[in-house]
């Protein structure tokens, strides 16, 4: 059985799957299935004795009644793990002269057959169970062991932040061998003569894409995000500067990603910031809102800068609670427009602060940076 089937059992559960899997199971007698039953007459017989049958169902491994010292004269039928154990009964030609008589002796002969059966199944029991417990060390001293080591390598390379098991492609946070090239040139080209270039929509798309990436990476990383939990903002703003250059080469320097301030990730071209995006831990509302101001007050944008409010939340208890909260305040703000409407994107449109005939595109980014026990 491959390791992995048991990897998520502890190792005693772990052994009890594959002994309950392959013991041989104990027997029960059901003995309210107890009945009597007629014999078809016999072709090679004439005459055919008046024959019947004491019928009992039972389960589990019958074999282990033939070794058994009490096991009484019976004949079994068996399907998977049910069977029918029968003691046939012959009458003589003068036996329904002493009904009486008939009764006693049936009644002796059920009542022995029956004890004589029920003391042959404690009996098979017994050895069984010694089976049972015989195998269970022998799996132990294999499959135990196995499960042990991989339970401390997975511990270790948990805490080594090394995943055990390939991850999913769209759970992947990719920091490739050859950084993307990020040029503007073709915006530039592209861009409305006049009103200055835009970042192209499927790059940004990508940024928000890699930031939103970054917080499902913290889930599956608990070394990291226990390390991350109690840092300031501009720490955790260094690990996606980090995690960004890492994915994006631009052609010159002032098209790479850069740190302003403490808590400020930017792409700046010809001067002026394509990308913004301010990096935020919840701390109620009204920082939160003044955080907004901040960043809509603060740059000097394109046409159509894309914006991004990287919201931390730390070791929160209701983060959809949160989440509802900072949209509430984006919707309320003044420079607000509208949502983008595009489903499954949480974006919104606001105002610059310049010019009200600009509008950015501003994308809510939660980070949910979980405190893990263990």
């Amino acid at each position: 059985m491959p390791i992995e089937l048991v990897e998520h059992l502890t190792r005693e559960q772990a052994v009890g799957v594959v002994v309950e899997e392959y013991a041989a199971p104990p027997i029960t007698l059901l003995l309210d299935t107890l009945h009597m039953r007629t014999v078809p007459p016999r072709a090679d017989l004439v005459p055919s004795p008046t024959e019947y049958e004491l019928a009992i169902d039972c389960q589990g491994a019958i074999g282990a009644l033939h070794d058994a010292p009490s096991n009484p004269p019976h004949a079994s039928v068996s399907s998977g793990n049910d069977s029918t154990l029968t003691l046939r009964v012959t009458l003589k030609d003068d036996a329904g002269d002493d009904p009486e008589a008939l009764t006693r002796s049936l009644r002796e002969l059920n009542d022995t057959w029956l004890r004589r059966l029920t003391d042959a199944v404690a009996e098979a029991n017994a050895v069984l169970a010694e089976q049972r417990t015989l195998l269970y060390r022998t799996v132990d001293g294999i499959l135990g062991h196995r499960h042990h080591l991989h339970t401390v390598m997975r511990g270790a390379a948990a805490a080594a932040n090394v995943p055990l098991g390939r991850v999913e492609e769209r759970e992947r946070v990719s920091i490739p061998m050859v950084p993307k090239r990020l040029t503007l040139a073709d915006v530039d080209r592209g861009a409305v003569p006049g009103n200055g270039a835009a970042l192209a929509e499927s790059i940004a798309d990508d940024l928000v894409g890699l930031i939103r990436s970054f917080s499902d990476a913290l889930e599956r990383t608990p070394t990291t995000a226990n390390r991350l939990v109690d840092e300031d903002e501009e720490t955790i703003r260094d690990v996606l500067l980090f995690l960004l250059n890492a994915n994006w080469n631009g052609l010159v320097t002032g098209e790479s990603f850069l740190g302003s301030g403490k808590t400020d990730i930017l792409l700046r071209w010809q001067g002026r910031e394509a990308f913004i995006g301010e990096c935020k831990i919840w701390k109620g509302q009204k920082k939160f809102d003044e955080g907004l101001t901040q960043l809509l007050d603060g740059y000097t944008v394109w046409r159509a800068t894309r914006v991004a409010m990287i919201l931390f939340i730390r070791d929160a208890a209701d983060i959809t609670a949160i989440i509802d909260k900072a949209r509430a305040v984006i919707r309320a703000h003044a420079r607000f427009v509208s949502d983008v409407g595009v489903a499954g994107r949480d974006a919104y449109l606001l105002r610059a602060q310049h010019d009200a005939q600009q509008i950015v595109t501003l994308d809510l980014v939660p980070v949910a940076i979980p405190r893990h026990s263990g």
